[in-house]
């Protein structure tokens, strides 16, 4: 059900930005994202109810430590730089979600590098979605699925974005180091409150 109003409300979002020229309309849906918003929060809290404070208490305890998580070494939203240190992968990683999140771009890992002998993950790129560049394999009408039906064309959002975040494991202490930074964009960025709509 959850995921029904997200898309909803993804389609509301999509299609304002889509027609910037008509103010009244885009006014109009924006506070009828805002309903769907305030009908989720009340589904939300119907399920808090149902479930028993407990249980609910319990899922947003373990959502916090995961937050809380990333900044164990160093303050959210504090810039990346290189040389900085992290106990684990999951926490450096953490910390550049929550990093990017406050910029207003979404990551995505591109490269993990895994030892040789222990075959474990040694180093890892982390990379702002819009890096790299769509390749066009082939015209719309020549692409078919499984079915033999055409498949229809789909927007890309890559522009060629080279912010990365690359960390290395030390050998000595097991701790995660930041190997390079860039938090060069080559795209706007979006508004922390409407990144979750990207």
């Amino acid at each position: 059900m959850y995921v029904f109003m997200i898309l909803i409300v993804l389609n509301l979002f999509f299609y304002i930005f889509a027609n910037q020229n008509m103010d009244e309309e885009a006014d109009y849906l924006l506070l009828k994202n805002n309903q769907v918003l305030k009908d989720i929060l009340e589904l939300e809290t119907e399920e808090q109810e149902a479930l028993g404070k407990d249980q609910f208490h319990s899922l947003e305890t373990l959502e916090n430590a995961r937050t809380l998580d990333c900044s164990v070494e160093e303050e959210p939203n504090h810039k990346p730089d290189v040389g900085m240190t992290f106990e684990s992968l999951n926490v450096a990683e953490e910390f550049y979600k929550t990093f990017a999140k406050g910029e207003g771009f979404r990551i995505r890992i591109r490269t993990s590098k895994m030892g040789s002998r222990s075959n474990e993950v040694i180093s890892r790129i982390y990379v702002c979605c819009n890096e790299g560049h769509h390749i066009v394999k082939a015209t719309n009408s020549e692409i078919k699925n499984d079915e033999g039906k055409s498949k229809r064309k789909c927007s890309t959002v890559r522009t060629g974005c080279m912010a990365m975040f690359s960390v290395s494991r030390m050998k000595k202490t097991n701790k995660w180091v930041v190997k390079a930074f860039n938090n060069e964009h080559n795209h706007v960025m979006v508004s922390p409150r409407s990144l979750s709509y990207i």
